[in-house]
């Protein structure tokens, strides 16, 4: 139960192919697809002392998932302008590795109870927004965007988890003169909370053996939420 220092750089490269088309049959929809394609990426670990808590060993597989996009974009009025979104995340044909609470716990004392972190449904999210024109020179948007994890108990540890969120935001645009435009926005992102259980060895020393073979167990709850504010001003210079 003594502390552990964890401190490792990690390095790679990588090539990501994106193939994107756009298509705008009139004014007012306009139509759009991209899809990134799975990325195999390595990452090299160095640590940066002795003393180092490896909870990697010497290569950790980082692949990127491949990515498919669509949007639909409508200004056929005026006041209104709409966005419609839906991005999908091929989670499920990428090798996540070892889940590192199992490997901290059971790393040097039964290999068998180290789960590979797996996924059950791919990641999805699925956005809207609005911006309402309200004169020549000022508009105001709303927008939310829903999340949907899909990873087992398996993959969540205490260095990366995944929860489903939804997400709400608003903002404002206002053209203080015809060149500069002032930009203002806000969003908050609530994250489902997750419990998951990882079995732990009982910490009682007995003649011959290091660990006595009763197992106990702890839960870890995995959540947060995330505030996000932004302003801006941009000028142009034609």
């Amino acid at each position: 139960m003594g502390d552990k220092v964890v401190d490792t750089e990690q390095t790679g490269q990588s090539f990501i192919p994106i193939l994107g088309v756009n298509f705008s049959p009139n004014d007012d929809w306009n139509f759009a697809f991209k899809w990134e394609m799975k990325t195999f990426l390595t990452l090299d670990n160095k640590p940066n002392s002795a003393n180092n808590y490896d909870l990697w060993g010497e290569t950790v597989n980082s692949d990127v998932p491949g990515i498919v996009t669509a949007g639909i974009g409508y200004r056929g009025l005026k006041w209104l302008e709409a966005q419609l979104s839906y991005n999908m995340y091929f989670d499920k044909r990428v090798g996540w590795g070892s889940n590192t609470n199992d490997f901290a716990i059971w790393g040097d004392l039964n290999q068998s109870k180290i789960r590979k972190r797996e996924i059950d449904k791919n990641y999805y999210e699925l956005g809207l927004g609005l911006q309402f024109n309200l004169a020549e020179n000022f508009a105001f948007s709303v927008g939310g965007l829903r999340s949907k994890s899909g990873v087992t108990d398996s993959w969540q540890n205490d260095l990366s988890f995944s929860n489903s969120s939804y997400t709400l935001g608003g903002g404002i645009m206002w053209k203080v003169t015809d060149k500069l435009t002032f930009d203002f926005g806000i969003s908050n992102t609530f994250y489902q909370d997750d419990k998951v259980t990882f079995d732990y060895p009982v910490s009682q020393k007995y003649p011959g053996y290091r660990w006595k073979k009763p197992i106990t167990s702890y839960t870890n709850t995995y959540g947060k939420t995330t505030l996000d504010i932004a302003a801006g001003l941009s000028y142009s210079i034609f």
